[in-house]
């Protein structure tokens, strides 16, 4: 059964809004006051808080912005209750985060709707998030089957995200390729065992079958928009500068960019690391081939930025 807050501090009004909602089978828990529901919302897995905008100890307006800010609160819908129909409002709401406003005195048919819709919407991102978590968990439990590959989707993630914020990106895109540095080998499901863990070179029917990785990484992905727009840098993380890369044959400029960085991310740990089939290299060696492969297996202003993040970051 969904609970769902009212913050009101009219006790008349409160109790209009709980009989409407309770006949409906919804559970309410009423708030007087701004301190009384930051207590609340965050212990409650409320399914909407309907929140005043006027309340005595505090504006609805600060308190929206906390529940927006706060991570146990960021994901519930929240619905502004006011006589004020003002553009201003609600234009100062919407920036604040508000799902919706409701103006009073209530439509009863009105106020059901939306409320109805609005915790739709929840649910429906939460299964997203929970399909969310469920890969990367999974992520974690293929690299655990190899003990050589446990620790790199995260690491490669963070020297991604290092490298992003060093060549200016956003907050926002570097944080999307970070995600997409801890699934760049979820597509590794795909591949039997035996090939992973080889001890020694593989034949050539076998690197066909890890060839296929990237692109079955990409599909996996495609159900969380989080990665919509760096799904390419999941589907393209092995393709080389030359051309001579997979899937896509791509060359140049025409490998996205995200992709470009999770190459020399990705080949440097692969390098760093011990693997089934050989010791790791050292890495003023893994430095120098860096070098010697910009312009063929790696875009070069990538290794050029790279290497300054490396010698400003020594481990």
């Amino acid at each position: 059964m969904e609970k769902i807050l009212i913050v009101e501090d009219n006790p008349d009004g409160a109790e209009v809004l709980k009989d409407i909602l309770s006949a409906e089978g919804y559970i309410c828990d009423i708030a007087p006051d701004g301190a009384t529901a930051e207590l609340k919302a965050p212990m409650n897995d409320y399914g909407v808080i309907l929140l005043d905008i006027m309340l005595p100890d505090k504006s609805g307006f600060e308190l929206l912005e906390k529940f927006k800010t706060d991570s146990t609160t960021s994901l519930t819908p929240v619905i502004m209750l006011t006589a004020l129909n003002d553009t201003q409002s609600r234009i100062k709401g919407y920036n604040l985060g508000c799902n919706d406003f409701i103006s009073k005195p209530y439509n009863h048919f009105e106020l059901m709707a939306r409320v109805k819709n609005h915790i739709r919407l929840k649910n429906a991102l939460s299964d997203l998030e929970d399909t969310n978590n469920v890969l990367y968990t999974l992520a974690a439990a293929i690299e655990a089957k190899d003990l050589y590959t446990r620790g790199h989707s995260n690491r490669v993630s963070n020297y991604c995200y290092n490298l992003a914020r060093g060549l200016g990106w956003s907050e926002n895109d570097c944080i999307g390729i970070k995600r997409a540095g801890l699934l760049h080998d979820i597509g590794k499901i795909g591949v039997p065992d035996f090939i992973l863990t080889k001890n020694g070179s593989l034949t050539a029917e076998e690197y066909q079958i890890i060839k296929t990785h990237p692109v079955l990484s990409a599909e996996i992905c495609l159900s969380l928009t989080k990665l919509k727009d760096v799904i390419p840098v999941i589907r393209y993380h092995h393709e080389r500068y030359d051309g001579k890369g997979y899937p896509g044959g791509l060359s140049g400029s025409a490998i996205p960019l995200g992709a470009r960085i999770m190459a020399v991310c990705d080949s440097w740990d692969a390098m760093t690391s011990d693997r089934a089939y050989r010791k790791k290299i050292n890495r003023d060696d893994v430095i120098r081939i860096l070098n010697d492969c910009a312009g063929k297996q790696w875009d070069p202003e990538i290794v050029g930025a790279f290497i300054s993040f490396l010698k400003n970051n020594p481990e």
